[in-house]
């Protein structure tokens, strides 16, 4: 059955994701078996899932009618609730999960806001932007990545924010960007796609915010089909076959295109890309790789349904 919001189960060997029929949230082996209730709370059309880093909450963005809506829940079997505004957008939580940020409308422009990981303690934190559709990724608990995720057709900067001194560092100016950023604040990486100016893809790249270092791939990819492995050694990416040469991103998050992909694990050591999956017509969404980096889960995102790879 459709599934949604994969996340590692806090170093069981379990995977959790919640059931798209009723949003039921389950934890199931890295091998399948019998599936585990956590939380039997009914949450119909769920549109997203994002998940604490420590896997004890998650942000539940579902339909409820013409409105799209959004609330923390705890990942247990009586879960506490707390509604999030209408109209925030991009919810991301701080590595250490203390902390959870998203942008709020307000007028035309959108503020940065965070509150406590329960909802409480809400505050803007001094940064506006008037571009809609930020992508937000927390790099450390005071420095966020901040990219426009759906617009193709004008160059727009990358930039990390200092959330203490609101300084701003542009890492790249281009059209199309998305990002994914490492779960490991120690490592402090970062993955960017952007595409040329009629929306076709462009190489891939990573980013040591360490060390300012910028590596550019053999890999045409959208970054949001990647995810870091733990420490952030390597990246894995779902790589389309043969996407088209325009209107990329928005067509695919859109779901007007779909792809049929490849796996390809990065190396960010040595810079050695290599395929390591080539089979069937999956077009992979919500990556997770394993704390060994020798399983990799993902979500067809034309069917829904949750598939997981062995790699030894």
């Amino acid at each position: 059955l459709p599934v949604v919001g994969v996340a590692l189960y806090a170093k069981r060997h379990k995977i959790l994701y919640y059931k798209k029929r009723d949003g039921h949230l389950i934890a199931k082996g890295f091998t399948g078996g019998a599936e585990e209730t956590i939380s039997n709370l009914t949450i119909l059309n769920i549109i997203e899932v994002v998940w604490s880093p420590d896997q004890k909450r998650a942000v539940i963005i579902y339909q409820d009618g013409e409105l799209v809506k959004k609330f923390i829940a705890e990942a247990t079997s009586t879960p506490k609730v707390a509604f999030l505004p209408q109209d925030g957008a991009s919810p991301a939580w701080s590595p250490d999960a203390k902390t959870l940020f998203w942008f709020q409308r307000q007028n035309q422009n959108y503020t940065l806001v965070s509150s406590g990981p329960d909802g409480k303690g809400q505050r803007s934190r001094g940064f506006t932007s008037p571009i809609p559709d930020l992508g937000l990724h927390l790099l450390t608990p005071e420095l966020a990545a901040i990219a426009p995720k759906t617009i193709s057709f004008f160059e727009t900067p990358l930039f990390i924010l200092n959330l203490r001194t609101l300084a701003q560092n542009t890492i790249a100016v281009n059209f199309g960007m998305t990002t994914a950023g490492a779960n490991d604040p120690a490592a402090q990486f970062l993955a960017y796609s952007p595409t040329n100016r009629i929306g076709a893809l462009q190489e891939l790249h990573t980013l040591d915010v360490k060390t300012g270092k910028d590596t550019s791939w053999p890999v045409k990819t959208v970054a949001e089909k990647c995810a870091f492995a733990s420490k952030a050694t390597h990246l894995f990416c779902a790589v389309p076959r043969t996407p088209p040469e325009r209107d990329l991103p928005e067509s695919w998050f859109q779901g007007k295109t779909s792809f049929s992909d490849t796996i390809v694990r990065m190396n960010l050591g040595t810079g050695k890309a290599e395929q390591i999956f080539d089979e069937g017509d999956y077009d992979a969404t919500n990556l997770v790789i394993s704390d060994d980096g020798k399983r990799v889960f993902f979500i067809d995102k034309k069917t829904g349904f949750l598939y997981g790879l062995s790699l030894e």
